[in-house]
């Protein structure tokens, strides 16, 4: 059930506009009804072959670098708006940078590596990173780097056949989130208490479903 005041997707400023109005949204059904892009796309074009749907605005939005992709809603992907994504890294991050976060023991190496990884080389592609840092615990590791808000999909790349043309799906290149967006923009928020904006964060889910199960709230935010 959609509750915003915005038509179906049909293409990926409409999926911008309704990231924008909403402040931030998961991809798929969040278990708050009418909370998430699913939702607000037609069957038409919800992953159905030859046709343009949310799979591939995301590469086009992402590409733009107008909002936030990732795994950042109970490990799934969603999107953020620039409005709330201060919120969600000073929430997320608990007022600890990465090193921070790893010296209290709250980091594993996995994650280190990959983040030691990117601070070295720059964004890289999901499969570099991968072979880099090696394959056991990765998935585990860049999924919490997305829930942490260090890490960000910056964009996604396409393999290309012997006639330079794009096929299959686009491969994410990984980037921590202050080179993708500068660190004045990160941590716009962080001199706050990251409760006021887990606070701004919930109110904002709850101003839009004023009926929203509080646990599924806290667990969307967790």
């Amino acid at each position: 059930m959609a509750v915003l005041n915005i038509p179906p997707l049909n293409s990926a400023d409409d999926l911008l506009s309704l990231v924008e109005a909403a402040g931030f949204l998961p991809f798929m059904r969040s278990g708050i009804e009418g909370f998430s892009v699913q939702e607000y796309t037609p069957a038409k074009r919800w992953f159905v072959k030859d046709a343009e749907g949310p799979w591939e605005w995301r590469e086009t939005l992402a590409e733009r670098g107008v909002i936030a992709y990732g795994k950042v809603f109970d490990k799934k992907a969603g999107f953020i708006s620039p409005a709330y994504y201060p919120d969600f890294v000073n929430w997320r991050r608990g007022g600890l940078d990465f090193a921070d976060r790893y010296d209290a023991g709250l980091a594993s190496r996995a994650e280190k590596r990959i983040m030691d990884l990117l601070a070295e080389r720059g964004p890289l592609l999901s499969t570099d990173l991968r072979a880099l840092a090696g394959h056991k615990g990765f998935e585990t590791a860049i999924t919490s780097l997305q829930m942490r808000c260090y890490v960000v999909a910056l964009r996604f790349e396409h393999r290309r056949d012997a006639f330079g043309r794009p096929y299959g799906i686009g491969v994410t290149r990984f980037a921590q989130s202050e080179a993708a967006f500068g660190e004045a923009f990160v941590c716009a928020r962080c001199g706050e208490a990251p409760e006021i904006s887990k606070k701004r964060l919930s109110d904002r889910i709850h101003a839009l479903f004023p009926s929203a199960d509080e646990r599924q709230v806290q667990r969307l935010l967790r």
